[in-house]
């Protein structure tokens, strides 16, 4: 086992120690739907920081016209069930 996977295992045995069902973990309001969320919309501000250049709350480089706006509601259909996203925007 690798030290990565010694990590992650650890992770998650900290997020399970308080599941006591299975619903806790996969229903409708689980950890499972949650981590998914999470994972997706910070993906998503990581891909819109990759594209301008610059991170959240730093000062906009001068030579852009692009910069952050807010972001939009978006629910999308996984295996969990739908997620309400926040999609971050940029103009």
């Amino acid at each position: 086992m690798t030290k990565h996977d010694t990590k992650t295992d650890a992770l998650l045995d900290d997020l399970l120690q308080d599941c006591e069902s299975p619903e806790e973990i996969l229903g409708e309001h689980g950890l499972l739907k949650g981590l998914t969320k999470r994972l997706v919309e910070r993906s998503l501000a990581a891909e819109l920081t990759t594209h301008l250049g610059y991170a959240p709350h730093a000062r906009l480089p001068s030579k852009s016209d692009n910069a952050r706006n807010g972001s939009t509601p978006k629910t999308v259909q996984t295996e969990q069930g739908p997620i309400d996203l926040a999609v971050p925007r940029d103009l």
